[in-house]
Protein backbone atom coordinates (compact mmCIF):
# COMPACT_ATOMS: atom_id res chain seq x y z
CA UNK A 1 0.00 0.00 0.00
CA UNK A 2 2.62 2.82 -0.87
CA UNK A 3 -0.16 5.74 -1.52
CA UNK A 4 -1.24 5.53 2.35
CA UNK A 5 -0.58 8.92 4.21
CA UNK A 6 1.33 8.15 7.36
CA UNK A 7 1.58 10.60 9.49
CA UNK A 8 3.04 10.73 13.92
CA UNK A 9 0.31 9.14 15.71
CA UNK A 10 -0.58 6.65 12.72
CA UNK A 11 -0.38 2.92 14.21
CA UNK A 12 1.30 0.21 11.84
CA UNK A 13 2.07 -3.17 11.24
CA UNK A 14 3.78 -5.09 9.04
CA UNK A 15 5.09 -9.12 9.13
CA UNK A 16 8.48 -7.25 7.35
CA UNK A 17 9.60 -5.31 10.40
CA UNK A 18 10.85 -8.98 11.85
CA UNK A 19 14.23 -8.51 9.07
CA UNK A 20 16.08 -6.00 10.45
CA UNK A 21 19.32 -5.52 11.53
CA UNK A 22 21.48 -3.14 14.49
CA UNK A 23 22.28 0.40 12.84
CA UNK A 24 21.52 3.98 14.04
CA UNK A 25 19.36 6.52 12.96
CA UNK A 26 18.72 10.32 13.76
CA UNK A 27 15.42 10.74 16.23
CA UNK A 28 14.80 13.87 17.51
CA UNK A 29 17.60 15.59 16.45
CA UNK A 30 20.31 12.76 17.82
CA UNK A 31 21.94 9.61 16.41
CA UNK A 32 20.27 6.49 18.43
CA UNK A 33 20.82 3.10 18.28
CA UNK A 34 17.64 1.21 16.27
CA UNK A 35 16.66 -1.71 14.66
CA UNK A 36 16.73 -0.99 11.32
CA UNK A 37 13.78 -2.85 9.71
CA UNK A 38 14.08 -3.81 5.73
CA UNK A 39 12.04 -6.47 5.27
CA UNK A 40 14.98 -9.24 4.10
CA UNK A 41 17.46 -9.17 6.52
CA UNK A 42 18.02 -12.10 8.88
CA UNK A 43 21.56 -12.27 9.25
CA UNK A 44 24.50 -8.94 8.48
CA UNK A 45 28.37 -9.58 9.04
CA UNK A 46 30.91 -6.82 8.21
CA UNK A 47 33.62 -7.00 9.30
CA UNK A 48 35.00 -3.76 11.36
CA UNK A 49 38.58 -2.77 12.24
CA UNK A 50 39.54 -3.14 16.31
CA UNK A 51 39.76 -0.37 18.35
CA UNK A 52 43.19 1.10 19.54
CA UNK A 53 41.79 -0.35 23.27
CA UNK A 54 41.10 -3.93 21.54
CA UNK A 55 44.69 -4.07 19.77
CA UNK A 56 46.49 -3.53 23.28
CA UNK A 57 44.10 -6.30 25.09
CA UNK A 58 45.17 -8.40 22.77
CA UNK A 59 48.76 -7.92 22.29
CA UNK A 60 48.93 -8.30 26.43
CA UNK A 61 47.06 -11.90 25.81
CA UNK A 62 48.94 -12.83 22.37
CA UNK A 63 52.08 -11.06 22.40
CA UNK A 64 51.09 -9.53 18.90
CA UNK A 65 48.34 -7.48 17.93
CA UNK A 66 45.49 -9.14 15.95
CA UNK A 67 45.97 -9.28 12.35
CA UNK A 68 42.59 -7.91 10.00
CA UNK A 69 39.55 -7.12 10.95
CA UNK A 70 37.02 -8.48 13.44
CA UNK A 71 33.60 -9.96 12.19
CA UNK A 72 30.55 -8.89 14.30
CA UNK A 73 26.69 -9.89 13.87
CA UNK A 74 24.40 -6.98 13.48
CA UNK A 75 21.53 -8.85 12.46
CA UNK A 76 18.55 -8.51 14.75
CA UNK A 77 15.58 -10.79 13.25
CA UNK A 78 12.78 -11.47 15.69
CA UNK A 79 9.38 -12.89 14.81
CA UNK A 80 7.75 -10.73 17.23
CA UNK A 81 8.28 -7.53 15.73
CA UNK A 82 6.47 -9.08 12.74
CA UNK A 83 3.37 -9.56 14.89
CA UNK A 84 3.44 -6.55 16.74
CA UNK A 85 1.55 -2.68 16.53
CA UNK A 86 3.75 0.01 16.63
CA UNK A 87 3.12 4.21 16.67
CA UNK A 88 4.94 6.44 13.98
CA UNK A 89 6.78 9.17 16.13
CA UNK A 90 9.44 10.59 13.17
CA UNK A 91 8.41 10.35 9.13
CA UNK A 92 11.17 11.85 6.89
CA UNK A 93 10.55 13.14 3.33
CA UNK A 94 13.86 13.02 0.83
CA UNK A 95 12.29 14.52 -2.53
CA UNK A 96 15.80 12.93 -4.37
CA UNK A 97 17.62 16.41 -4.96
CA UNK A 98 20.32 14.13 -6.43
CA UNK A 99 18.09 12.60 -8.92
CA UNK A 100 16.20 9.13 -8.53
CA UNK A 101 14.02 9.75 -7.07
CA UNK A 102 12.24 12.49 -8.54
CA UNK A 103 9.87 15.19 -5.95
CA UNK A 104 6.93 13.52 -7.41
CA UNK A 105 8.28 10.00 -5.72
CA UNK A 106 9.70 11.01 -1.67
CA UNK A 107 11.71 8.66 -0.12
CA UNK A 108 9.72 8.16 3.55
CA UNK A 109 11.64 7.72 6.18
CA UNK A 110 9.78 6.09 9.73
CA UNK A 111 10.99 5.85 13.07
CA UNK A 112 8.35 3.86 15.01
CA UNK A 113 7.74 2.92 18.53
CA UNK A 114 6.08 -0.69 19.72
CA UNK A 115 3.12 -0.47 21.71
CA UNK A 116 2.21 -2.52 24.31
CA UNK A 117 0.51 -6.15 23.40
CA UNK A 118 -2.68 -4.36 24.61
CA UNK A 119 -2.10 -1.46 22.00
CA UNK A 120 -1.59 1.37 24.75
CA UNK A 121 1.51 3.53 24.63
CA UNK A 122 4.76 2.42 25.50
CA UNK A 123 7.44 5.39 26.32
CA UNK A 124 10.06 2.54 26.15
CA UNK A 125 9.05 0.89 23.55
CA UNK A 126 11.75 -0.96 20.98
CA UNK A 127 12.54 1.78 18.34
CA UNK A 128 12.44 1.14 15.01
CA UNK A 129 13.28 2.81 11.49
CA UNK A 130 12.24 2.22 7.89
CA UNK A 131 12.29 3.24 4.53
CA UNK A 132 9.01 3.38 2.87
CA UNK A 133 8.08 3.00 -0.92
CA UNK A 134 11.93 3.66 -2.38
CA UNK A 135 11.39 2.19 -5.13
CA UNK A 136 15.43 2.47 -6.09
CA UNK A 137 16.28 0.09 -3.22
CA UNK A 138 15.46 -3.98 -2.26
CA UNK A 139 15.46 -2.88 1.82
CA UNK A 140 12.71 -1.25 1.83
CA UNK A 141 8.90 -2.45 3.57
CA UNK A 142 6.62 -2.70 1.05
CA UNK A 143 3.68 -3.96 3.20
CA UNK A 144 2.42 -1.88 5.69
CA UNK A 145 -1.03 -2.10 7.51
CA UNK A 146 -2.96 0.76 9.31
CA UNK A 147 -4.09 -0.17 12.25
CA UNK A 148 -5.54 3.30 13.45
CA UNK A 149 -4.46 6.87 15.29
CA UNK A 150 -3.13 8.03 18.13
CA UNK A 151 -3.02 11.95 19.27
CA UNK A 152 -0.59 13.20 21.99
CA UNK A 153 -2.45 14.99 24.69
CA UNK A 154 -0.49 17.09 26.95
CA UNK A 155 -1.30 17.59 30.28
Amino acid sequence: MPNQKITVGTIISSEEFAFGYHGKASFRNDEIEIIVVDGVTTSYTPQISYTEEEKVAYYLVHGHFPKGHKTIQLGAPDTSRGKAKYVVEEVTLEDGLQGYPDRNNPIITVIARKLHPNGVYNVNGELIAFRYNDPGRSQTIKELKIEGQMQRIFI
